[in-house]
């Protein structure tokens, strides 16, 4: 009776052991597989954000003993943002990791969160948040941002490249009331003004101008041609010279501003000169 309860809890241990072994040996090869746990994240700080994109990323600080799955962001406009929001994957395999969040709506609030997966489930880091806004150097609606008011909501956009050739002012001798206001603001009245009454000038060939999908381009002001001036860095192909404004002081003279030193002039209409349309967002 002994001999068959002995064999009898043997044969239970065995199976026990053998229980055991085929939850844990899932490799085949005897050894222990490792028990997974979940994985610990933290989201890194969102960068180069414009209108319309924004950049954040990741870092993995406990893998949860096991190889991690997936990796990347989750984002969207509510709180506490999961996989089943907008996910961005990360490219690379590596504990920390970069995401471009693309296709952004402007002067729109979005929440981040980083995740990673493995055998044990997906855990998030800690949330961010950023709101999209145009960036001066941007380009958007038709060309180059260079200032942005205080708000953050309007601004001026210059078109990407000058015009070809020079222009005159033109009008030469011709009284044109209104006109003398040189002011932020002012461009767009007085670029309309002098395109009506001067076929061939620098205002109606910025007024005729159709590009990328805009046609609402003038002649800045003078005090707008300077606010480009000191924008220079962030606008492509600006020459080192003379470029015309909107603004004229009397019937036979008005101003261009030289981008080799930022320096107004007032010359005869007659001269000529280069342009560069702008225009409003």
């Amino acid at each position: 009776m002994k001999k068959i309860n002995s064999f009898f809890l043997f044969a239970c241990a065995m199976l026990v052991l053998a229980s055991c072994k085929k939850n844990i040996d899932n490799t085949g090869t005897g050894e222990f597989a490792p028990i997974a746990y979940l994985p610990t994240v933290i989201t890194t700080d969102i960068s180069s954000v414009n209108s319309n994109s924004a950049r954040t990323g990741g870092m993995v600080l406990d893998s949860g003993n096991v190889l991690i799955t997936g990796r990347g962001v989750v984002y969207g406009r509510d709180h506490n943002p999961t996989l089943a929001d907008t996910v961005v994957p990360a490219v690379a395999n590596t504990l920390s990791f970069t995401a471009l969040l693309s296709n952004l709506d402007e002067n729109v609030t979005y929440f981040v969160r980083a995740y990673v997966t493995n055998d044990a489930g997906t855990t998030y880091g800690n949330e961010i948040s950023f709101r999209t806004h145009v960036v001066a150097g941007e380009l958007y609606k038709g060309g180059i941002v260079f200032f942005i008011n205080n708000r953050g909501d309007h601004g001026y956009i210059v078109a990407p490249n000058d015009l070809p050739d020079t222009f005159q002012w033109g009008c030469n001798g011709m009284p044109i009331p209104g006109i003398d206001t040189g002011a932020v603001g002012d461009g767009k009245s007085n670029s309309d003004t002098v395109a009506q009454l001067c076929s061939g000038s620098a205002a109606s060939a910025c007024e005729n101008l159709n590009l990328n999908l805009y046609d609402d381009w003038f002649l800045p002001s003078i005090s707008e041609l300077n606010l480009l001036y000191e924008q220079r860095r962030v606008v492509a192909n600006l020459f080192k010279g003379k470029y015309w404004s909107s603004t004229s002081i009397d019937s036979t003279h008005a101003y261009y501003e030289d981008f080799a030193n930022g320096t107004p002039f007032t010359v005869s209409r007659d001269a000529f000169a280069k342009v560069r349309p702008i225009r409003y967002f």
